[in-house]
């Protein structure tokens, strides 16, 4: 066995006078679990350099759970406690010692899958009904959560909110929608959420819109301009026939489809390389693509290249 290990298990006894004895005061059982712990019943954990599957099987073991586990776990756990951990919190406990560790616990019907973190996000659920959320909440597990974005892009929404996501979690972006889908613990989620509205806030509420006329440069591309400016706050112009593209980006993407380099295509339209790049963009955004050929083919799909 690598490394040493104890448990104790305390039980809880009634004073001479019919009420509970002080757990501190209860007496101590030395050895390994064998049977879960009782409702009263509270835990010494004592492990030094212990295998981390010892560590589960104790664990779950005085939790009454059965678990599988994954051929690829390993490691080891370092964990000394000065009080005494009751059984309702041996359950977080054990949750903080594998995600500590780069692994989860994953609920299907009576038994838990203990799995790499990476791969137990993958069988997160979208909780619906309420009973669903509580036993989420009570497990804290993986859950998928759909959030709509108002008044920002979910793509700047999504870049905010990647620093607060949970090791092993992710948070993605659908533009058409402008939806945020997060993969998380259920209880960083809620964190997460209040993020969304903290920044989710309607920065143009109070503002009145005016008509310009613009006496030099051209309007097209100072609108364009303006648009690259205000899209990370979900702001966006009246779009033309074309599968929302105005008639500049179709004339863009058409010679794209063709082959053409942004400079080729500055040269043909008389435009500056960086009003080209802006109007690429947009496009882009619009045909949901990330990519110069993605636009193309989409393009082509949509039937704009003629």
């Amino acid at each position: 066995m690598k490394g040493r290990w104890t448990l104790a298990i305390l039980l809880a006894v009634a004073s001479p006078l019919g009420g509970s004895a002080d757990a501190q005061d209860a007496p101590e059982v030395q050895g390994e679990v064998e049977q879960p712990l009782g409702e009263e019943e509270a835990m010494v954990l004592n492990f030094e350099r212990a295998d981390i599957r010892e560590v589960i099987h104790s664990l779950a073991t005085a939790l009454g759970i059965s678990y599988t586990i994954d051929p690829r776990i390993e490691g080891q756990v370092t964990i000394r406690t000065t009080g005494k951990i009751a059984r309702e919190d041996l359950f977080p406990l054990l949750n903080q010692i594998l995600r500590n560790n780069g692994i989860a616990a994953v609920k299907v019907g009576d038994l838990y899958q203990i799995l790499p973190v990476a791969e137990a996000k993958t069988r997160a659920i979208i909780p619906l009904s309420k009973a669903e959320r509580e036993s989420a909440r009570g497990e804290d597990s993986f859950v998928i959560e759909i959030i709509p974005v108002r008044h920002v892009s979910a793509d700047e929404m999504a870049n905010i909110l990647q620093p607060f996501v949970s090791p092993g979690g992710d948070v993605l972006s659908y533009p058409r929608a402008n939806l945020i889908v997060v993969t998380d613990l259920e209880s960083n989620v809620e964190r997460l959420r209040d993020l969304v509205n903290t920044f989710d806030s309607d920065v143009f509420r109070n503002l009145q819109s005016r008509v310009f006329k613009v006496k030099e440069g051209d309007p097209d591309e100072l609108a364009n301009e303006l648009l690259s400016l205000l899209s990370p706050y979900g702001v966006g112009g009246t779009d033309a026939e074309g599968g929302g593209l105005s008639p500049r980006e179709l004339e863009i993407v058409r010679r794209v489809g063709a082959g053409r380099s942004n400079r080729e295509i500055a040269q043909e339209l008389y435009l500056s390389p960086r009003t080209v790049d802006s109007h690429l963009r947009n496009l882009l955004r619009k045909l949901d693509c990330r990519t110069r050929v993605d636009a193309a083919r989409r393009a082509a799909e949509l039937g704009l290249l003629t």
